[in-house]
């Protein structure tokens, strides 16, 4: 039999080096960021109690002390016995796996302490290790078949061959099921991937069936803090965004904030990312004072972390300036546009989605603010990029109605009416006369119409609009033409 690369080498170093970046405590400078986040996540658990820290669970280091590990012998020493284990099992020689992986252990457990989630993960390879040293030709067999359905699958997933993938990997999770039991935290894992692939398949509920598996039997493996639990935790609450389920979202995505705190720190991207999902959950329910907490957390990480112009960023501020919005406040939620846009601009380009949306969103604003000239502005280079990319598409369409709608607020009626005609001819053959898009172009391309002396014409097109009002971006536009 050909040796086999392990399957379930656990490449310790990449838990035990990298983790450390990016950790300690930030100081917050806003207003908002200086509310105890323990407070916070306690009211969005509902009532749910968190279990305090073990004495000697994994904390947090300060960074200086990160690169201090990293640059050790230690270091060196783990991921150098890291990489011998892994080599002798990829030969079934577990013997001296087991020996490398027992140093690894005195090196780890030493470091973090014995209930440290690094610590879990080498007694787990241990584990894993043992177990396969007592399986015999037929079982390492099934070894290889697990690890051709992997393969399998990534291929599948690599081409978008999503059922192929759910059916390679449904195979080798039976598998590593029969191998290694129905409680192994390696039968988890490919209950997680399971859960990814019907999630890519558009099938949230029986995405959650196989994220809740996982997480039930991670927590026994591992506890409640490890990186692997709190990803599944925060996994879940995307899950229960996704169908809707709001309160069961922000239960478990706070649950993950607290998780990601714990054990990569406050200075980490990880755990900015959670804090940011919250808070775009908290606006989803209208609590804007805790989506503004927790937008801001994240916002002063990633500011920190990669500096005042990274893309990540600017998804802070674009998601800040759609809070204040949805609370009127359109001067702040003008700033927060504007410094997203010209963010997206320099490092996406006019053409990225993210940046026409943010364009479109700064327009917005600016329009409830009467500042007609720069949202004109705004709408005509906007017009102007989708125009090359989207000639016929109804996004562009919205656009020149956006325009037109600005123009003729400013009476430039003889810009505006050409763009009205344009922007309709599109919506009609795409979406139909009796669409809402339609209607409203129709609607406001009639009052401009009546606006300069042709009333006949506009209780025309009037005629043709089924329902009056009630249009979804209707509050975009509340200012009426001037006369």
């Amino acid at each position: 039999m050909k040796p086999i690369q392990s399957i379930w080498r656990w490449q310790t170093t990449i838990f035990l080096l990298p983790c450390l970046c990016f950790v300690g405590c930030s100081k917050k400078s806003e207003q908002a960021d200086q509310d105890d986040v323990d407070t916070v996540l306690s009211d969005a658990a509902k009532g749910d109690q968190q279990k305090p820290a073990q004495p000697d669970q994994h904390k947090p280091v300060s960074v200086a002390e990160a690169n201090k590990f990293q640059q050790s012998e230690f270091a060196s020493r783990v991921q150098k016995l890291t990489g011998q284990a892994n080599a002798a099992e990829a030969k079934f020689d577990f013997k001296t796996a087991l020996e490398h992986w027992d140093e690894v252990y005195k090196i780890v457990s030493k470091r973090f302490g014995e209930k440290a989630w690094q610590t879990t993960n080498v007694r787990l390879a241990i584990k894993t290790a043992r177990q396969q040293s007592k399986f015999d030709n037929s079982q390492r067999r099934v070894l290889q078949t697990i690890s051709q359905l992997q393969q399998k699958t990534a291929t599948a997933l690599r081409t978008k061959d999503n059922n192929e993938a759910y059916q390679s990997c449904h195979q080798a999770s039976q598998l590593t099921k029969s191998l290694f039991g129905s409680q192994s935290y390696l039968y988890a894992r490919m209950q997680n991937q399971l859960a990814h692939i019907a999630a890519l398949n558009r099938q949230p509920e029986l995405a959650l069936s196989f994220y809740e598996a996982a997480l039930s039997i991670l927590k026994a493996e591992m506890g409640n803090i490890h990186p692997e639990v709190e990803s599944t935790t925060f996994s879940i609450g995307q899950t229960y965004q996704r169908m809707g389920n709001a309160k069961k979202s922000i239960s478990y995505l706070a649950d993950s904030v607290n998780q990601s705190r714990q054990v990569w720190g406050e200075l980490h991207l990880i755990y900015a990312t959670r804090t940011h999902d919250l808070g775009v959950a908290y606006h989803q329910t209208k609590n804007y004072e805790q989506a503004l907490k927790f937008l801001n957390i994240s916002r002063q990480i990633r500011m920190k972390q990669l500096g005042n112009d990274h893309p990540q960023l600017a998804h802070n501020l674009r998601n800040l300036g759609v809070v204040y919005q949805d609370q009127m406040l359109y001067t702040k939620s003008t700033m927060y546009y504007d410094a997203a846009c010209k963010i997206f601009m320099s490092r996406l380009g006019p053409e990225n989605p993210f940046t026409m949306d943010c364009q479109t969103k700064l327009a917005v604003v600016l329009t409830m603010l009467k500042e007609y000239p720069k949202s004109e502005a705004i709408l005509t280079q906007l017009a102007e990029t989708q125009k090359k990319l989207w000639p016929n598409n109804p996004i562009y369409a919205q656009t020149l109605f956006r325009l037109a709608t600005v123009q003729s607020y400013q009476a430039k009626y003889k810009q505006a009416e050409p763009l009205f005609k344009q922007a309709l001819t599109i919506q009609t053959k795409e979406l139909g006369d009796r669409h809402s898009e339609t209607q409203k172009t129709i609607d406001l391309y009639a009052t401009l119409l009546t606006r300069t002396g042709r009333e006949s014409q506009a209780k025309q097109l009037r005629a043709g609009v089924r329902t009056a009002g009630n249009f979804e971006d209707e509050k975009q536009f509340q200012p009426r033409f001037k006369k």
